[in-house]
This record gives C-alpha cells, sequence and structure tokens, in this order.
C-alpha cells in the first residue's frame, strides 16, 4: 500500500506552476462546456474544440507530473 496522494488543494496553495496550469485547465474546460452546449459548432469552432481538448489533457498530464514530484518529495522527507 503506497503513501497517501498530496491532495489537490494542498498542491494548489504550495506551488505556483500547478496553479497556473489548474486555472489554464479550468478555463479549457469552461470553454469546452460552452462549446459542447451548441446543437452546431461552425468548422472554426470545431477546430477550437479539437484544440481544447487537446491542450486541455496535456495541462492534466503537466499537473499530474507536479503532483507526483511532490508526492516522491514528501515520501522522500518522511523517509
Amino acid at each position: 500500500m503506497g503513501a497517501p496522494k498530496t491532495d489537490p488543494n494542498a498542491i494548489l496553495e504550495q506551488d505556483e506552476d500547478y496553479r497556473r496550469l489548474a486555472e489554464k485547465h479550468r478555463r479549457c474546460k469552461g470553454r469546452l462546456q460552452e462549446l459542447q452546449s451548441r446543437h452546431h459548432l461552425i468548422p472554426k469552432e470545431e477546430m477550437e474544440q479539437s484544440r481544447l481538448k487537446k491542450e486541455k489533457l496535456a495541462l492534466k498530464d503537466q499537473m499530474a507530473v507536479i503532483a507526483q514530484r511532490l508526492d516522491e518529495n514528501r515520501h522522500l522527507a518522511t523517509g
């Protein structure tokens, strides 16, 4: 059984990069929800939707790397 994962809210408080990425992720998610609520998208919006999905996933991956690094640092510090 591994050590408990660092709380995302704690990471937001202690890591500026994570906080910045989380804010960008939140904005992408909001815009995607806005686009997905429409019945029809013009081609430009379809391209934006595709780009936002990729960007949101990349941001989530970057946030996970930071969380993992903090978990490893915490684990090393507790011995």
